[in-house]
């Protein structure tokens, strides 16, 4: 059911991942800190409810509803039966992300395994319209990922405050019309290096990744 997309996305709002990474400001290096957390309007965005334009369901709050859509949902008023009726043919591309949603989870539980890079993310040097600051590119089984997140404009000393924002699969050559090339959205971006990954659940902490 889709509900159960977020009942699993669920179980990653009362925590928050925190990045320690290195930053060279005038020569010097120091470290600088990435807090990613996950909240109920965030699901909207990043499971792609916004391609579903087709559905009458999601059309009628034209486009400012992401709270009212989260409940549509977790109340099954809106199911996975309303998406055979999406009139703008999105639905395979909502299921490709709905699949992907669900393993940021065991993504991020992983990352000393299934982390490839982490990068400073710049769209247009791969001609992308995802607007966001940093890229996590991870591996699960024989196929790669992209988890995509932005900071919010609150400042925080050598803190960048994060949310989710996109989480797809790095689609293979053979799965493209013919002419097209598969996207690397690693490919020109920035390397960041990455010392440590922690969870933090309250006041409990586990280190997932030390370098």
């Amino acid at each position: 059911m889709l509900r159960n997309l977020i009942l699993s996305y669920r179980t990653l709002m009362d925590t928050q991942y925190k990045f320690t990474i290195t930053q060279t400001v005038s020569k010097q290096t120091t470290e600088k800190y990435i807090e990613l957390s996950f909240t109920e309007p965030n699901f909207h965005h990043l499971i792609g409810l916004h391609k579903l334009k087709g559905i009458d369901k999601v059309k009628c709050f034209n486009g400012n509803g992401a709270q009212k859509i989260y409940n549509q949902i977790l109340g099954n008023h809106i199911t996975f039966y309303d998406l055979d009726k999406d009139t703008s043919q999105h639905k395979a591309a909502f299921l490709s992300r709905a699949t992907s949603l669900n393993l940021i989870y065991t993504m991020l539980e992983n990352i000393s395994v299934n982390l490839k890079g982490l990068y400073y993310f710049d769209p247009n040097k791969i001609g992308s319209k995802i607007k966001a600051k940093y890229l996590l590119h991870f591996q699960h089984r024989d196929k790669e990922f992209y988890f995509l997140f932005d900071k919010y404009d609150k400042k925080v000393k050598n803190t960048d405050i994060c949310y989710p924002v996109s989480v797809f699969r790095r689609k293979i050559q053979a799965e493209l019309p013919e002419g097209r090339s598969a996207k690397h959205y690693e490919m020109k971006q920035t390397p960041i290096k990455l010392l440590k990954v922690e969870k933090i659940q309250g006041a409990r902490i586990v280190t997932l990744y030390d370098r």
